[in-house]
């Protein structure tokens, strides 16, 4: 796991926070939350300020933490997102209207 932490952040080692984009601050965020080793982790909208690339390597840690047992729980607008969960729990005024899950 140490390695998905560096493809977080490993290039943003050694750059004073003031010069990190919005994107950049949110990685490390990330990274700093996963170091605690969580058994649960709630993100929310984790890939918003994140380009198309950064976004699906910050999804693919998620899938991975899935993978070894740890409980994922990602708070999104974002379709293309919600799509690479394996489960779907869409609300509407604080009411589920949906509980899908996909195979």
């Amino acid at each position: 796991m140490i390695i998905s932490y560096a493809i977080l952040i490993g290039n943003l080692l050694k750059k004073p926070v003031k010069e990190l984009s919005g994107g950049q601050k949110q990685r490390v965020a990330l990274a700093r939350a996963l170091v605690n080793r969580p058994n649960i982790i709630i993100a929310d909208e984790p890939t918003a300020a994140l380009d198309k690339a950064t976004a699906d390597e910050i999804m693919e840690v998620m899938k991975s933490l899935n993978s070894i047992g740890k409980t994922i729980v990602i708070v999104t607008h974002d379709r293309t997102v919600a799509e690479k969960c394996r489960r779907i729990v869409e609300l509407s005024d604080g009411k589920i209207i949906s509980d899908k899950t996909i195979a």
